[in-house]
C-alpha cells in the first residue's frame, strides 16, 4: 500500500475507534516513517564498468551491383592519382585552393592527363 493509503485507514480506525491505545496508529506511522527513511537515504552507487574491447576486425561487405556503383561514385580519378605524384628532383608546382590554402599540383602539369574512360559518377543526378 502507499503512504496516502496508509494515512486514510489509520484516519477510519481513529474515527471508528477500533483502536482505543493507538497500536494500529503507532504501527502504520512506523511503517510510514520507515519508507521516508529508505526514500531520503542516497541511491546506491552503481559499479562502472568498462566498455567492452572492440572488435578490430571490419566485416567483409557482399558485392554486387549497388556495392560496384557504391565504390565507383568515390573512385579516385586519374588526376587525383597525377596530384598526388610528385617528379624527383623537381620543385612541386603550387596553387591557391578555394579556402585560400596553397595546394600542390604534383605532375598533372606533366604530360598529357588522360580522362577516366567512364566519367559517370560526376554527371548531375535530377530527381522527378
Amino acid at each position: 500500500m502507499t503512504n496516502k493509503f496508509r494515512v486514510a485507514l489509520a484516519a477510519r480506525v481513529d474515527a471508528t475507534k477500533q483502536s482505543p491505545d493507538g497500536a494500529v496508529g503507532r504501527d502504520i506511522r512506523a511503517e510510514i516513517e520507515k519508507k521516508i527513511q529508505l526514500w531520503l537515504n542516497p541511491p546506491a552507487n552503481k559499479e562502472i564498468k568498462a566498455f567492452p574491447i572492440p572488435n578490430e576486425v571490419q566485416r567483409k561487405r557482399r558485392g554486387g551491383r549497388k556495392a560496384r556503383a557504391y565504390k565507383k561514385k568515390f573512385q579516385m580519378t586519374e588526376t587525383r592519382k597525377l596530384a598526388n605524384r610528385t617528379a624527383f628532383g623537381q620543385e612541386e608546382q603550387e596553387i591557391t585552393g578555394l579556402d585560400g590554402e596553397l595546394v600542390g599540383v604534383g605532375m598533372t602539369t606533366t604530360g598529357k592527363v588522360r580522362k577516366t574512360v567512364d566519367e559517370g559518377n560526376q554527371k548531375c543526378k535530377y530527381s522527378v
